[in-house]
């Protein structure tokens, strides 16, 4: 009879979890409005010269879309799943830390490696990206967003962007017009380094970083108090894997990504540009109180005016810059009132009473159980 034990050693077979989010329609790229939302993606996964990962798509179109996987002939596995339920999404907000939460709970690999729509890898991505972790690395990428078929009138086009670094083409986009991500600049700009050591956790971006899913089980994954915005979740996610002593983070030179240029679409219908309250605020907190858990706490009124009045009033470098240019956000709780921010009273305080703890390990062994919340879903075998 098969044990708890025996069933998680069967569970953590791939070596690797690439967890990704979406809650885009299915055609969203410049000047490419017949290819489909995951090609770029799956159709660049598909040829990877390292093959023993999973997917796992939390994906707030799943019903629009729940045989998708099945129809691709991929030589890994996927999980399909909804986003669904999801506080923040439902009100037409981001909800960028729920979403990757619940990629985690499905997620059974080593080493887990957050995306967002729309990657184009490498063939030899995951080979690289294992080869470094199995050197004790936390692999981050780099990345480019090539705009090549944007139209003249894309808000891309109408600057001074550069061409790639390098030669490719994939689905027609050959960086001649790309922007480049900053680390890359900063990491190997002027030397001829293979690989850049980063400690410091704002280098963690959601979108192309990666960390073991025991450590990240450990700090109890992103925090959902971010959403409601999609800022500094990411960086959180660094800062706590800091606080446990897995800040492992290596940038590679061969390790990148590129991402096709978006449409400027509405990913959902909703409030827009509404503004709650100031991330940073929220990751101050948790460092200065050593908070290396996340949904673990529900933040009291106390807690907040900690923020306001001690962080955001005496300690945070950019308060006299907030005072005097970002007013509607300081301090932390944001304000009616100013044009183009949405801000109010009655979203902060829905914001503040709908804070929730949770136990994502917790949570992973109900799904291994079979619990029916975590059944729902497109599950793709491989033979």
């Amino acid at each position: 009879m098969e044990t708890r034990n025996t069933r998680r050693e069967r569970s953590l077979n791939p070596k690797i979890s690439y967890v990704t989010i979406s809650a885009r329609e299915d055609h969203p790229y410049c000047g490419l409005p017949d290819l489909h939302l995951f090609e770029p993606t799956f159709g660049t996964l598909r040829k990877q010269s390292f093959t023993d990962f999973e997917a796992v798509v939390v994906d707030w179109h799943y019903d629009k879309r729940p045989d998708y996987f099945t129809n691709l002939d991929l030589p890994f596995p996927v999980k399909h799943v909804p986003a669904q339920p999801n506080f923040w999404l439902e009100r037409g907000m981001p909800a960028i830390s729920e979403q990757y939460n619940k990629g985690i709970i499905y997620a059974d690999g080593e080493l887990v490696f957050f995306g967002v729509d729309g990657w184009v890898f490498p063939p030899d991505f995951m080979r690289d990206a294992w080869s470094l972790y199995l050197r004790g690395a936390f692999p981050m990428a780099w990345y480019m967003i090539d705009y090549t078929h944007a139209p003249k009138d894309h808000p891309a086009k109408m600057g001074s962007l550069p061409k790639a670094p390098f030669a490719y083409d994939y689905f027609g986009c050959t960086g001649e017009t790309v922007e480049v991500d900053h680390r890359f600049g900063m990491a190997f700009g002027g030397n001829s380094k293979a690989e850049s050591l980063h400690d410091t956790y704002s280098w963690f971006f959601s979108g192309c970083a990666s960390a073991p899913l025991q450590s990240l089980l450990e700090i109890n994954g992103f925090d959902m108090n971010f959403d409601g915005e999609k800022t500094l979740m990411d960086v959180d996610v660094g800062s706590r894997l800091q606080l446990i002593g897995q800040a492992n983070f290596v940038l590679a030179r061969n390790l990148y990504l590129i991402r096709l240029g978006l449409w400027q679409i509405r990913l959902r219908q909703g409030p827009q540009n509404v503004s709650i309250k100031c991330n940073y605020g929220l990751l101050s907190y948790a460092r200065m109180h050593k908070q290396f858990r996340a949904n673990a706490h529900i933040l009291t009124d106390e807690d907040i005016s900690w923020i306001k009045e001690v962080w955001c009033g005496t300690m945070c470098e950019s308060r006299e810059f907030c005072k005097a240019n970002h007013p509607f956000q300081f301090p932390f709780e944001h304000k009616e009132g100013y044009e183009g921010h949405g801000s109010n009273r009655e979203t902060f305080n829905l914001w503040k009473n709908s804070q929730r703890t949770i136990d994502l390990a917790e949570e992973r062994e109900l799904r291994l159980d079979g619990d029916q919340k975590y059944q729902k879903g497109t599950f793709t075998k491989t033979d």
